[in-house]
């Protein structure tokens, strides 16, 4: 198993599924100021504790400001044995 990088024009469609669930990896500031719709927040510091509450049918995907932080988290939720994607580009990349 292996994550997978994505960009942010695949999230739609990804989102479709009902198992998925966007993850802002921001700093909880910037994730208030704004975020992508339908994202949840989570620390970069915390979100090994706090992806446990999905279920491993779950499809994480993770974008943080560039796409450092999510790629990380991204490898650490595969080896956690979910599903991952890490959005490249980050944020801005939704444009």
């Amino acid at each position: 198993m292996s994550f997978e990088i994505i960009n942010a024009r695949m999230v739609k469609a990804y989102m479709q599924d009902k198992n998925a669930v966007l993850i802002d990896l921001r700093p909880q500031n910037e994730y208030l100021q704004e975020h992508v719709e339908g994202a949840v927040h989570m620390e970069m510091n915390t979100f090994e504790r706090e992806i446990v509450r999905y279920d491993k049918t779950a499809v994480l995907i993770f974008y943080c400001d560039r796409g450092a932080n999510s790629m990380i988290a991204a490898r650490r939720a595969d080896e956690m044995g979910y599903a991952a994607k890490s959005v490249i580009g980050g944020y801005g990349a939704f444009g």
